[in-house]
């Protein structure tokens, strides 16, 4: 139990740090880029907001796969990660104000870029948000951030601006795929969380019935080995 706890708890500690430093990184370098000295103090106030919140539901994910005292002492790391703790829903109410917060946050980052409206309107940004949404809360949660993504997007930023008409082919193309890869992601997350359920539940059937048969019970594996 020990090793296994140690080792889950440095993977986990390594993830976020590697995961962190990236978008320190990666985040300061773009609004260098993109935007005036002025605005990069507000900006990165929101940015560091989303941080924290994504940050949180993370730490929130990783927490509730803690493995139990009990009954692990000989499996290894990646079944306990995948246990059925990692697949059980978080309360909806949590999922579905993640997904519209930090989708909301990450669409007011990109309105305050000094970008003119002829530039692109970086619409990868908000797969990010997406994703998070969709791995912690599946397809409702995930269909929530891609559609205030793609309509916040639509209504703000592609022209004609303040309709939700889009005048240019290319500008079409990009928001089209942007919610179809928005939905093909939050569809295979649902689809994972249920199969994953599934699974657990058919491995709790089959250790309640093992365990309640007087019987001697012999597993064999794929090499004919008892």
């Amino acid at each position: 139990m020990g090793s296994i706890r140690n080792r889950y708890i440095l993977l986990s500690t390594l993830s976020y740090l590697v995961l962190a430093l990236i978008w320190v990184f990666l985040s300061d370098q773009l609004l260098s880029l993109i935007t005036d000295v002025k605005s990069i103090v507000w900006l990165s106030t929101v940015k560091n907001i989303f941080f924290v919140l994504a940050s949180a539901m993370g730490f929130l994910f990783v927490l509730r796969t803690m493995p139990d005292s009990y009954g692990v002492e000989n499996v290894d790391l990646q079944n306990v990660m995948l246990s059925h703790n990692t697949i059980e829903r978080t309360s909806a109410w949590i999922t579905y104000s993640f997904a519209i917060i930090v989708t909301l946050l990450m669409l007011f980052i990109r309105l305050n870029m000094e970008l003119p409206l002829q530039n692109r309107p970086l619409m990868t940004l908000y797969i990010i948000p997406i994703i998070f949404s969709a791995l912690l809360g599946g397809l409702g949660p995930g269909i929530i951030s891609t559609a205030i993504a793609a309509f916040g997007t639509n209504y703000f930023l592609l022209a004609p601006q303040y309709t939700f008409r889009i005048g240019d082919q290319y500008d079409l193309l990009q928001w089209t795929t942007l919610i179809l890869c928005g939905l093909v992601v939050s569809f295979f997350s649902e689809m994972f969380m249920r199969t994953r359920a599934k699974s657990e539940s058919n491995l709790r059937l089959l250790n309640v019935a093992v365990s309640g048969s007087k019987d001697a019970v012999f597993v064999k594996d794929n090499q004919g080995s008892y």
